[in-house]
């Protein structure tokens, strides 16, 4: 009996975002096996990703399939570009997207941003820059303009612009 995989019922403790102090549980099926006859039951190969998964999904993270969605189909962008407008590691979108590891929860504030309000590569490609044009004429800049009121940087990479204080 000790290599035989069953399903048990597992209690998921669900910390509350909104309130540290406060738990939810939530009961799952996951597999355990004995680890000898008679011996002490032990979670098998999988019920670490299951109870994780749930985790994240009652705490409101992005799955992997979500966080593949939101680049594939919303932002039809490869992992690469996809790194480069988030200011993420070069091989994060990889890992998020296989459920290796999650986003923390800022960075799927972010996400979920993203998802609702539909941003285009270009507007992210400013904020990542660190700028966007202001919408009225009141608004301060946040970078120089030269005498024509162009934005210095318009046709330069991010980090070549000149920011003013």
């Amino acid at each position: 009996m000790e290599n035989t995989t069953y399903l048990i019922d597992y209690d998921v403790h669900v910390p509350n975002p909104r309130d540290p102090e406060k738990v939810e549980v939530r009961t799952i099926k996951v597999p355990a096996r004995l680890l000898f006859e008679d011996g002490p039951e032990v979670l098998a190969e999988g019920a670490t990703e299951l109870i994780e998964a749930t985790k994240a999904r009652f705490m409101g993270l992005m799955q992997p399939g979500e966080i593949k969605a939101l680049r594939t189909s919303l932002l039809q962008v490869k992992q690469s570009r996809f790194s480069e407008l988030l200011g993420l590691g070069a091989k994060t979108p990889s890992t998020w997207e296989n459920g290796r590891e999650r986003p923390s929860r800022s960075l799927n504030l972010l996400l979920r941003l993203i998802e609702h309000y539909k941003p285009s590569e270009d507007i992210l490609e400013e904020l990542h820059c660190g700028f966007i044009k202001p919408a009225e004429e009141n608004v301060i800049p946040f970078i120089t303009a030269d005498s024509e009121n162009r934005w210095v940087g318009d046709d330069v990479a991010c980090n070549e612009l000149e920011y003013s204080l």
